[in-house]
């Protein structure tokens, strides 16, 4: 309802909209616009431009925290709650996003980049919890950090 927002912090309103934006670019100049979203491709751009992801990681982890401490049960309810998102996450990107998180972000890319297009989706797409948003604001900087310094 509109007088959730009341609620929502004014900072956290600030990184879930500079989210917004850098998505939208992100889709445009890596994504043909949404219409070609070839990650793997993506990621090994990202990977050549030797960008930390160990915050990112950091961001997801602790937002798993909060999931029984079980990056699998995150993955698997969370990020992909067929109730919460129309098609179900392949086995291998499951696992892609699995080691991202447990490697602290020093494996491959792509499992933080299925993450970040998996929260975009569930922010525009999904259910929307209002109230929980100011808990999520450690994972708003990071996605926006990241996803700044891809776009440069």
């Amino acid at each position: 309802m509109i007088q959730d927002l009341e609620i929502v912090k004014k900072e956290t309103l600030v990184e879930v909209g500079k989210f917004a934006v850098l998505i939208g670019l992100f889709e445009k100049e890596k994504c043909d616009y949404g219409r070609q979203i070839d990650l793997t491709k993506v990621a090994k751009e990202i990977e050549d431009k030797k960008i930390s992801t160990k915050e990112l990681a950091t961001a997801i982890r602790g937002r798993v925290d909060l999931y029984e401490k079980d990056v699998e049960v995150y993955v698997e309810y969370i990020l992909e709650d067929p109730a919460k998102v129309a098609y179900a996450m392949t086995e291998t990107k499951r696992k892609y996003i699995e080691g991202f998180i447990n490697s602290e972000g020093s494996s491959s890319v792509i499992g933080g980049l299925i993450a970040i297009y998996r929260i975009r989706n569930n922010m525009f797409h999904g259910i929307k919890q209002v109230s929980s948003l100011n808990n999520q604001i450690e994972l708003f900087k990071a996605m926006n950090k990241f996803l700044q310094e891809v776009l440069t």
